[in-house]
């Protein structure tokens, strides 16, 4: 899966963003730019890339500001529910 993973990137530091390894600590969520968030991921005990929080979604989200549109996974949330 790595090797998947680095084919389709230019440069392997995403991977070290999201995945956490060793003893590092694990993220729920990671902010990837000013607004973007990813699940935060681990390699367990038998080599599985696993979501450290699987139940977080983008309805549990809430954005730091009203100027942009935020994700979580490519799913926008905090969207003003009045529209």
């Amino acid at each position: 899966m790595h090797s998947e993973a680095c084919a389709r990137l230019d440069t392997q530091e995403p991977i070290a963003w999201i995945v956490a390894t060793g003893n590092a600590p694990r993220r729920e969520q990671v902010r990837v730019g000013e607004a973007s968030y990813f699940s935060g991921l681990y390699v367990d005990e038998a080599g599985v890339l696993q979501r450290v929080a699987p139940a977080l979604t983008a309805k549990d989200m809430v954005p730091s500001c009203t100027c942009c549109t935020h994700t979580f996974n490519g799913v926008r949330f905090g969207e003003d529910e009045a529209r």
